[in-house]
């Protein structure tokens, strides 16, 4: 099953995203409903290892945080846009987040990102 760790996103940040799409030849939007903010994409994972991933994350335990929108962009760069994405402002309690979402998939035998962590949706 492919699968990756994200924050779902609340119906008033869905509908102001919505609210900026514009109709453009050759692209089709996402539903509101796939929009998230991806912390950790794992790939393929066995079924068999959701609860665990689960039981982990349950454990994790921040105070609530706000994220600000900024900025837009798409990739692969270089080539005709597949996706576009709107930016996350970084912020310390987000960062603090997808730190420990970080040490838990290593902790489960995923390898440590290589690439640093830019949020966007």
């Amino acid at each position: 099953m492919r699968c990756f760790v994200a924050i779902p996103l609340p119906a008033f940040a869905k509908q102001q995203l919505v609210d900026l799409q514009e109709p453009i030849r050759g692209l089709r939007w996402q539903k509101p409903e796939q929009f998230h903010l991806t912390l950790k994409f794992l790939g393929d994972v066995s079924g068999d290892k959701i609860p665990a991933f689960q039981a982990a994350f349950s454990k994790i335990q921040l105070p609530a945080f706000s994220l600000s929108l900024q900025g837009l962009g798409y990739f692969p760069k270089g080539k005709k846009p597949r996706i576009l994405w709107a930016g996350i402002e970084q912020n310390e309690s987000l960062s603090r987040l997808r730190d420990e979402v970080e040490q838990i998939c290593i902790s489960q035998g995923f390898e440590a990102e290589k690439h640093p962590f830019k949020p966007h949706i």
